[in-house]
């Protein structure tokens, strides 16, 4: 498949995954180990504790999708289940209600962080070309503030990346962005030849720096 077909189609893959009831989500997050909370706690600082202690094949079989989001700084990681969809933005939750907003396979949103993106204004993926993304974030003055990026995208090399134990061919595309007030942030996605986003890394904001995001289901039920 071409690569822009396979980025034009990534939104819909991921829109069109189902979401299970509460008590599934539960289940499922039972398997993955301690309490999601402590991703934000480490996010904030203190020492990471979290981390996932199903096995890939238990991950695999849950019964409603899951997303496992790793902390950059700090190393720490654990799974977020499938709450619910809402046109294109999926919304993703732990039981003790840390959350991650996805559209298209990108980050649109965090809560329960302590240092969260509110929300975002995202680009189409479009390589070999400059486009601009927006985020929203809760300031000192308690105002939620725009921080306008003008991103470059372009493609980096074929790789097969393994997420839970499954390999897959993936296209990785890969966004420079700088803002005026930061420079050098740079997102990265691994899109398979069915668009969907397998794995990626992105930049939340300056109290959590970069999330890397793995889709455990997304087209594969």
């Amino acid at each position: 498949m071409a690569v822009t077909r396979m980025l034009a189609v990534a939104g819909l893959a991921l829109a069109l995954a189902g979401c299970g009831d509460a008590d599934r989500r539960g289940g499922s997050l039972t398997l993955i180990g301690q309490s999601v909370a402590a991703l934000a706690k480490s996010a904030r600082g203190d020492t990471p504790v979290s981390r996932i202690t199903a096995s890939n094949a238990a991950l695999n079989a849950a019964e409603v999708n899951l997303l496992l989001v790793r902390t950059e700084t700090t190393g720490s990681r654990a799974g977020f289940a499938l709450d619910s969809v809402n046109g294109d933005a999926m919304t993703w939750r732990s039981t003790d209600g840390v959350s991650v907003v996805t559209r298209g396979g990108q980050l649109n949103g965090t809560a329960g962080f302590g240092f969260d993106l509110s929300s975002a204004a995202l680009p189409a993926f479009r390589p070999g070309g400059t486009v601009t993304r927006t985020h929203y974030r809760l300031r000192g003055d308690e105002v939620v503030a725009p921080e306008t990026f003008t991103c470059v995208q372009s493609l980096g090399p074929a790789e097969a990346i393994t997420v839970t134990g499954r390999r897959f061919a993936t296209q990785k595309l890969v966004e420079t962005c700088r803002s005026a007030e930061r420079d050098g942030i740079e997102n990265a996605y691994w899109i398979d030849a069915s668009g969907v986003v397998r794995k990626s890394r992105q930049w939340a904001s300056p109290g959590i720096g970069y999330l890397v995001l793995e889709d455990v289901h997304g087209g594969l039920r």
